[in-house]
């Protein structure tokens, strides 16, 4: 009869082959959702925000939309890359015509 730890030792090795199992349809799914995908990211030609960093707009509803914030953008802060929404006037904080995350018109040069 098998030692207790020769099914410790079987039970990890069926444990560890289900997990990669997982992984695997994981990956499948991954890779069936970004081949479908509607459309990638296209930054803009034309905007950025106010403190410089290029933006793409996302055809997508907002979860803010019902705080007047209709609009959602990436940002790509140059090590990381967030999603924000804006309102109208393409202020990230309504009323803050200044602050550095604004969608403005992209800068000449």
């Amino acid at each position: 009869m098998p030692s207790l730890a020769h099914w410790g030792v079987a039970t990890s090795r069926l444990l560890i082959n289900m997990e990669i199992i997982k992984m695997s349809n994981v990956l499948d799914l991954m890779k069936k959702e970004y081949e479908g995908r509607a459309s990638k990211v296209v930054w803009s030609d034309t905007l950025q925000t106010r403190a410089g960093s290029r933006i793409a707009m996302l055809n997508m509803d907002s979860y803010m939309e019902h705080e007047g914030y209709s609009y959602v953008a990436v940002i790509d802060y140059g090590n990381e890359i967030a999603v924000e929404t804006y309102n109208d006037n393409g202020e990230w904080n309504c009323g803050d015509a200044d602050h550095p995350m604004n969608i403005v018109e992209k800068k000449a040069g």
